[in-house]
């Protein structure tokens, strides 16, 4: 996977692209959503929203969403789209980052493991788009200070190994290690002969770009299977090592060397760090393939649910497809068999697209909609993940049953989330019920269901099971919650259906 760096050359800033840049910054005010704040403020119009502000944001205000990653789990609305994700830390959580990543029309990641990770596991529109630097923040009269330095955390377990290297060349030299902020630290970059970087868990971290940036040697752990050897070039433009013996060697080497030869893996690394690696490429990059690459909403809202077609009747004459979205659905309908296709959608502009293809579509929420057709209208009836979205499903469900019409090939077809699926049950068992920007805790849902309390709906709408089947998410291997029989059986009968699909017919007619 190749990384997302420069812009191409025919790039143009519009300023007029509203985007809504989405982090907290009240815990740590130099996250890294700041320095993207600063290079978006020179390309387009953007505004920062604290995720405590979401709730007061709409749709209608942006062009984008872009959720720049700050450790912190916070539900975006679902309703605040198209949507992308520059996710940055996928060497510390990658399966909750990659499970998140469903809920964006683009992704983009800092590691290129991490993006290689999310996109075999079929994460689709991800790129590798790595970290970067400020160069407004470099100085140009910082004295040599520090033979090296280091600025970052070594406190706590997932620091063990930096606090170990820090430790074993601490008394080699002069040196600076602790906590600065950015300003401060680029001084203390450029007052050092060389920076070490003991990265956490083979990541290319920001400490890689602001060395070269800051002017000073970087000397880092090799990472070259996470594409550091893409990136740059070991021995031009940094030093790498492996063990801590050849980190003290490099070091001695980098405070033995002619001030030339310093100078010039200095002057070759801040060239190309300068030129390619500073935040405002990153948000230049990505702003082009928002542009210029279609997002999952939109192939959400015009994709076709082929395993809903499959399940529509050939014999259906009227149909009517609750949620329809743009239409798709029906086009297909109506291209397989003679009919007529009618449609609900409250999204207005989806329902326009709709309107050009089927025979009517009404715009609205589906509860007030659904009175204005003359009871047995319909010889199928399509419900695709609209039951959840309802204060009253049951309700519903019965007025859709007076407008389906008596007789023995009628159907309403259901597709709807099984809460018992294990990416619900394994979190709530651990204490967790996180609502999400989509899937099945979906933080629009109103209202979740089993297959038995599905068919208890049913039932209770006066109709009857013609058929279930399930859309299949298999546990991954590494769950393991024991050998009892009740987990047995759970594991074998509903732990891998994330979504139930239902025939539902008259009761008499089956």
């Amino acid at each position: 996977m190749k990384p997302l760096l420069k812009p191409s050359l025919d790039f143009i800033p519009q300023k007029e692209f509203r985007v809504a840049l989405i982090y907290d910054d009240t815990v740590r005010p130099d996250t890294t959503g700041t320095y993207c704040l600063k290079a978006l403020q020179q390309i387009c119009s953007v505004t920062h929203i604290l995720p405590t502000q979401l709730g007061s944001v709409y749709k209608e205000q942006y062009d984008l969403f872009l959720h720049i990653d700050d450790g912190f789990d916070y539900v975006i609305p679902s309703t605040l789209y198209p949507k992308a994700w520059w996710v940055i830390d996928t060497h510390l959580n990658l399966q909750r980052d990659v499970e998140r990543s469903n809920f964006y029309d683009w992704v983009f990641v800092g590691q290129r493991d991490g993006a290689q990770a999310m996109s075999h596991q079929g994460i689709i529109n991800v790129w590798w788009l790595p970290l970067a630097g400020d160069p407004t923040m470099a100085v140009s009269d910082a004295a040599l200070q520090y033979d090296w330095s280091f600025v970052g955390n070594v406190n706590g377990p997932l620091f063990s190994g930096r606090h170990e290297l820090l430790s074993a060349i601490q008394g080699t030299g002069r040196s600076y290690v602790g906590q600065a902020p950015p300003s401060e630290m680029y001084k203390i970059y450029k007052g050092s002969k060389a920076v070490i970087n003991p990265p956490i868990r083979n990541d290319i971290n920001m400490r890689v770009f602001e060395t070269m940036m800051a002017g000073s040697i970087l000397i880092t752990q090799r990472l070259s299977d996470n594409g550091m050897d893409v990136l740059f070039e070991e021995g031009i433009q940094y030093l790498g090592y492996d063990t801590v013996e050849e980190a003290m060697h490099q070091l001695r080497r980098v405070m033995e060397m002619p001030e030339s030869e310093r100078l010039s893996i200095v002057s070759a690394a801040q060239k190309t760090a300068t030129d390619r690696d500073s935040y405002w490429h990153r948000m230049a990059a990505l702003l082009q393939v928002v542009w210029t690459t279609p997002g999952i909403q939109a192939q959400y809202f015009r994709h076709v649910r082929q395993e809903v077609l499959a399940l529509v009747p050939q014999t259906a004459s009227t149909v009517l497809d609750i949620g329809c979205a743009t239409g798709k659905l029906g086009e297909s309908i109506k291209n397989r068999q003679t009919c007529e296709v009618y449609g609900i959608e409250m999204n207005p502009s989806a329902a326009h697209e709709a309107a050009k293809l089927l025979d009517k579509v009404l715009i609205g929420t589906a509860e007030t909609q659904i009175l204005e057709f003359p009871d047995e209208s319909f010889s199928c009836i399509i419900l695709a993940d609209i039951l959840e979205h309802l204060m009253d499903p049951w309700q519903f469900l019965h007025l859709c049953a007076k407008k389906l019409q008596k007789n023995a090939d009628a159907c309403i077809i259901i597709s709807i989330p099984n809460v018992s699926h294990w990416s619900v049950v394994v979190p709530l068992l651990q204490g967790q019920w996180q609502y999400m920007d989509a899937g099945i805790l979906d933080a629009t849902h109103l209202r979740f269901f089993t297959p038995q309390s599905v068919a208890r709906m049913v039932q209770g709408a006066g109709l009857s099971l013609k058929a279930t089947q399930g859309v299949v998410l298999p546990v991954p291997l590494n769950v393991d919650l024991g050998e009892s029989a009740l987990v047995q059986q759970w594991m074998h009968n509903l732990a891998s259906i994330y979504q139930m699909l239902c025939v539902c017919v008259w009761t008499d007619a089956y």
